[in-house]
């Protein structure tokens, strides 16, 4: 199941996907309209973490974002 959303996410919301889903769900937060893939050997980037700090830090704050009554 795929959700797009532009709002946060209600603790309601959270509580239904967590019903349906148990314990994991996957986010993904696209950035610029381009979608990151973290592993990227070209871009000196190896693993899945996201190294650029400023990338890094705009993530956050959409992660915080959409799940601000959870955080």
């Amino acid at each position: 199941m795929i959700i797009t959303k532009a709002e946060p996410y209600s603790k309601k919301e959270i509580e239904n996907l967590k019903e349906q889903f148990d314990s994991y769900i996957k986010t993904v937060i696209d950035i610029d309209f381009n979608s990151f893939i973290n592993i990227r050997p070209t871009d000196n980037n190896a693993g899945n973490e996201i190294l650029d700090p400023e990338i890094r830090k705009r993530y956050d704050a959409l992660t915080r974002f959409f799940f601000q009554e959870i955080l």
